[in-house]
């Protein structure tokens, strides 16, 4: 009996800002809210108060829940059609993944911002593995 795994443990090194380089006419605005969004804030973003919603340390992918404002689910509704906003992975040189050419190659996780919770969240690569993100949600309710 031969088990064959696609898991590909310790893949994902960091998780950071994506740069959307695709040349559309809301590259500007999109690329000056994905910063934002991880930039220690507050900070103003065509017309949206915006704290830092994301940060990555020790392996962990910080979602700051008390600021997912209104405002930012519209704009990314607006973007998108949902809730989700990509997230940039460094993925471990060992694996040969393929990015998203509009998010300047990187490889993208999609993150639900009404939806998330804490815990391990699934990551399907180009190369056919999967991986895992550790999640934390935050807020000053809990």
């Amino acid at each position: 009996n031969i088990s064959i795994s696609n898991e590909l443990p310790g893949a994902i090194t960091a998780a950071q800002t994506p740069v959307w380089s695709a040349e559309t006419p809301n590259k500007e605005n999109v690329n000056e809210m994905m910063t934002a969004l991880w930039a220690e804030g507050p900070t103003e973003v065509q017309g949206i108060s915006v704290s830092q919603v994301f940060s990555w340390s020790d392996g962990t992918l910080t979602i700051n829940k008390d600021n997912v404002t209104e405002g930012i689910l519209n704009w990314i509704t607006t973007q998108w059609g949902g809730t989700s906003v990509p997230v940039a992975l460094t993925i471990d040189g060992q694996y040969t993944v393929t990015g998203d050419a509009n998010w300047s190659n990187a490889v993208l996780v999609w993150v639900d911002l009404k939806t998330v919770e804490t815990g391990a969240m699934t990551v399907e690569l180009s190369n056919g593995g999967v991986t895992t993100l550790n999640v934390a949600v935050t807020s000053s309710a809990d």
